[in-house]
């Protein structure tokens, strides 16, 4: 879940990204820049020798010059063809890796493909994620749902995947965890293949591994049923506990942004719904547009602060809206914080249980995460409207309440 979560919100960057590039002009940088750049364009294109660093973000990124420090480029699609003297941070939906990275390089993308040279380790995440034959790098840390390793690896080899098919050389070990290995003809390993999966990995003829191939089942399938649903419990303990705690902190804190995160789902749960869901998937890109302006970097982190703080606050604000609303039912408008707090840990035991379920259990957690967020996100805005309007908050009209003439 969390790999398809990732690979998810890389594509939801690249196409917002491209919707926010289409206005802007196409830049083409040639020659020699004394400086670091930074930019956004519908197009980029990069034929320059950059002294420093390279920041770029477009529908379509080309890096075909060399950059004298870090590139860090998103995009829809982003081609590297140049040379890149330090570290390289990439995520597009096809991202293509051909010429030289001088330390590591960090990609993420729906295709990932390496063809040339990454003087350190290249780390990778994607759904079809490749070492092209004439890659060579010095380490490889790969996760996606189809790996293919065609290239060299002058070291250690790391990946963990769906298909994965490994036909090139690795000097060092291999560690593999995956649904199917497959090691082709051509695969030269020169120390030990050691496979996780419920499968025995696929060994053509011709494939040579030095250190000898150790396979051992997937980590649940080893433990027993006892000792797997006794770990599942204190996970689940732990996290409920935990979202309980965090929840009793924000209702110490700041009470009245909790009366209104209250009245904001219950009154407008379907804005809260839709506003999470835009909170969730704007918050990052609209940082880093911000962050591509040197005036909006400020801006920028404390866009980025929020946002991390309104993920990790979501489900329990959800609990605490839930268990207010519950709490005023019984009691009054005015619950005692103890009927709250208590109404809050079977709220969240509920959420908990239920997102321990196959299936379901992930639309659990994002259905909790989005109206919590956007709840949050309604409460803040209607106090600051109050603020700016009339100099102090503004309560949610009860529902149904015909609006103000």
């Amino acid at each position: 879940m969390n790999r398809t979560w990732f690979i998810s919100s890389v594509a939801a960057l690249a196409v917002l990204l491209d919707v926010a590039a289409v206005a802007a002009a196409t830049r083409t940088i040639r020659g020699t820049v004394p400086d670091d750049i930074i930019m956004a364009g519908k197009r980029i294109d990069v034929r320059a020798d950059v002294t420093g660093d390279t920041v770029v973000a477009g529908r379509t990124v080309d890096i075909a010059g060399r950059i004298g420090d870090t590139l860090i480029a998103a995009g829809r699609r982003l081609t590297i063809g140049g040379a890149i003297r330090n570290d390289a941070i990439l995520a597009g939906e096809t991202v293509g890796i051909g010429g030289a990275v001088g330390d590591n390089l960090f990609a993420a993308g729906r295709s990932v493909a390496v063809e040339g040279r990454v003087g350190g380790k290249a780390i990778a995440f994607g759904g079809r994620v490749s070492l092209g034959p004439r890659a060579i790098v010095a380490d490889a840390r790969l996760a996606g749902g189809a790996l293919i390793v065609a290239g060299t690896v002058a070291r250690s080899l790391r990946l963990a995947g769906g298909e994965v098919q490994i036909n090139g050389t690795v000097l060092g070990d291999a560690n593999v965890v995956a649904d199917h290995l497959r090691l082709g003809r051509t695969a030269r390993i020169g120390g030990r293949l050691i496979v996780e999966s419920a499968r025995a990995p696929e060994v053509a003829p011709g494939a040579v591994v030095a250190g000898g191939i150790s396979h051992r089942q997937p980590e649940e399938a080893r433990r027993g049923v006892v000792a797997q649903v006794a770990a599942r419990l204190v996970s689940a303990l732990a996290m409920l506990i935990g979202l309980w705690i965090l929840g009793a902190v924000l209702l110490l804190l700041a009470p009245n942004i909790v009366r209104d995160v209250q009245r904001s789902l219950t009154q407008r749960p379907l804005p809260s719904l839709g506003v999470g869901l835009l909170i969730a998937i704007a918050g990052l890109p609209f940082a880093l547009l911000l962050a591509l302006t040197l005036i909006g970097l400020p801006l920028a982190l404390g866009v980025l602060s929020a946002y991390f703080f309104a993920l990790g606050t979501a489900v329990p604000l959800f609990g605490l809206a839930i268990g207010r609303a519950w709490a005023v039912r019984r009691m009054g408008p005015e619950p005692r914080r103890s009927a709250v707090l208590a109404r809050l840990a079977a709220v969240l035991l509920v959420v908990v249980l239920l997102g321990a379920l196959p299936f379901v259990g992930s639309l659990v957690w994002v259905g909790t995460g989005l109206l919590g967020m956007g709840a949050t996100g309604l409460a803040l805005f209607e106090r600051w409207r109050g603020r700016s309007g009339r100099g102090g908050t503004t309560a949610l009209p009860p529902a149904g309440a015909a609006p103000a003439q």
